[in-house]
């Protein structure tokens, strides 16, 4: 008999993603016998969310690593069935590569609506010498502010942007370069929407708490960090 079948699923460079499950027994007429076997993978939203990013437009490969318990029936007088620890597997027999074709992958993605969603991964150091810790620490705020959540959490969350936005300045002045938007460089664009990003942070200490939702505060503190990670301070 074999049961708890299961398979850690990774990338092909090893990042996992879960595992895929199927918890029935099958009970094969004999030692040659083959039996289907459907598998429930859990994963994540933020998982899937990874492989996407890696994937980058290519057909998914995922890699399993498979594993089973595999019981015996003892002869009468004892009549029960009796687990063997499985022998280690290797590689060649226990690795699987399934391959989607994209226009599948993509289609199931909406069945799940995850396609419906955009998670964009930002990664920041933990700090920051000076002068900038002075921005990192107001950083650290809006983050702890949006987590607090509520209307009171999310406007923290724009008036700390809008200190970190502060700071910024007064380390490196926006250059928004000539009137004529045709002759701006990339980094005059950036100034220009890190310009405009600090009025519209400016509104959240001038108006009541009841006026900032949580979408606002995700907007402001994404559109902040985006800055921040081109700026690469």
């Amino acid at each position: 008999m074999v049961s708890n079948l299961r398979a850690d699923v990774y990338t092909e460079d090893g990042l996992e993603l879960g595992q895929a499950v199927n918890t029935d027994y099958f009970r094969p007429g004999n030692p040659e016998s083959d039996f289907l076997a459907n598998l429930t993978w859990r994963v994540s939203f933020a998982a899937l969310a990874l492989l996407e990013q890696k994937r980058s437009g290519r057909p998914p490969v995922l890699v399993l690593h498979c594993f089973a318990d595999v019981s015996h029936l003892q002869p009468p007088p004892q009549n029960r069935y009796v687990t063997f620890a499985p022998v280690p597997p290797t590689p060649e027999r226990s690795q699987l590569r399934v391959s989607y074709p994209r226009e599948k992958w993509v289609e199931l993605l909406r069945e799940l609506k995850v396609a419906e969603n955009i998670l964009l991964e930002m990664p920041m150091p933990a700090a920051r010498p000076a002068p900038w810790d002075t921005v990192w620490n107001a950083m650290l705020d809006a983050r702890k502010s949006f987590d607090q959540g509520g209307e009171t959490g999310w406007k923290g969350c724009a008036i700390s942007i809008r200190l970190a936005l502060e700071a910024w300045r007064g380390i490196e002045a926006e250059d928004r370069g000539p009137q004529d938007k045709q002759q701006r460089t990339k980094a005059q664009r950036l100034d220009n929407l890190r310009h405009e990003l600090i009025q519209m942070a400016h509104l959240a200490a001038h108006t009541p708490a009841g006026e900032w939702t949580r979408d606002d505060a995700q907007a402001l503190l994404a559109m902040f960090s985006g800055l921040l990670l081109m700026r690469k301070p």
